[in-house]
């Protein structure tokens, strides 16, 4: 893996009514037989998430050989490596206004691109 990013998100999506984002700041992590040492072996192992891809499950201290691994707020945070994905599927109600954050490190020095979808889907039944 030649670079890699480190995310930590809080996304208020209604927060009136619920709050922060459901295990927004990975605060529950993967059961132990779900990792292989860090990294994360089962799409829905994190609580609230589905991942892809290489994707490590990490605290705040922990260290790489020689480098300290950046957790950019509270405990946790998962580290994305080359073509890695998360998501969380979220109820909105249309016409809403709703504000995303998050906190993001690099543990390398090569230049990283984040992207960020937001895609809308129509389902009734299911609230998704």
């Amino acid at each position: 893996m030649d670079t890699s990013l480190v995310i930590s998100y809080a996304v208020p999506y209604d927060i009136h009514k619920f709050g922060l984002l459901p295990n927004g700041n990975f605060e529950y992590g993967p059961k132990q037989s779900e990792l292989k040492g860090t990294v994360v072996t089962n799409p829905h192992a994190i609580p609230n998430w589905e991942i892809s891809g290489f994707v490590e499950y990490i605290k705040s201290g922990q260290k790489q050989g020689d480098m300290l691994l950046v957790v950019p707020e509270g405990g946790f945070a998962v580290r994305l490596g080359n073509e890695a994905s998360i998501k969380q599927k979220l109820k909105v109600k249309k016409g809403g206004f709703y504000s995303i954050t998050f906190s993001a490190a690099r543990t390398c020095a090569q230049e990283e691109t984040l992207n960020v979808s937001i895609i809308p889907t129509l389902r009734k039944d299911t609230g998704e």
